[in-house]
């Protein structure tokens, strides 16, 4: 998600995508595709040490976890924006409004709505070659291999797996 979000925001020439994760492989891959302005492995880096006192308009949560909510507020400009899409689990969505900046936003943006607006221009980043499928998967089987595609991703052995059907 996150390199997707990267890659879509970078080809909107926003100033700056700032990308903070912590799986190496994962991060390489999203420095090699959509080349973020700052990438930051969060297990080896410190975001606050490395952003210092960079505040942003919007920070992305793709993850959907309360204490990355909390955390990327603390990176907002007044009026910011913290959007939320990745998923909320269950009964792990509570947020202490007094641990938030204030003059700040929690904007919940999980799809799908509206998700059929950016069809078109992805569609013609893909014809145009600006945007190539392959960078966002690196396993192809066919679907009676399902159960070893799962393996490979829980054992991340695989980044994305595609699953084919004759």
């Amino acid at each position: 998600v996150a390199m997707g979000l990267s890659y879509q925001l970078k080809a909107y020439n926003v100033n700056s995508v700032v990308v903070i994760g912590h799986h190496d492989d994962r991060l390489e891959r999203i420095k090699k595709v959509s080349s973020p302005n700052i990438l930051i492995n969060s297990h080896s880096e410190s975001p606050e040490e490395v952003l210092k006192d960079r505040r942003f308009d919007i920070v992305i949560d793709a993850v959907g976890k309360v204490e990355i909510i909390k955390r990327g507020a603390r990176f907002l400009k007044p009026g910011g924006k913290v959007c939320v899409y990745g998923v909320l689990a269950e009964g792990k969505s509570t947020i202490d409004l007094y641990e938030l900046p204030n003059n700040v936003s929690v904007h919940i943006m999980s799809y799908p709505y509206r998700e059929h607006r950016t069809h078109d221009t992805i569609v013609r980043m893909m014809l145009d070659g600006t945007l190539k499928a392959s960078d966002f998967y690196d396993v192809v089987l066919p679907v009676e291999r399902c159960a070893e595609a799962i393996r490979m991703l829980e054992q991340r052995k695989a980044f994305k797996v595609i699953l084919t059907w004759d």
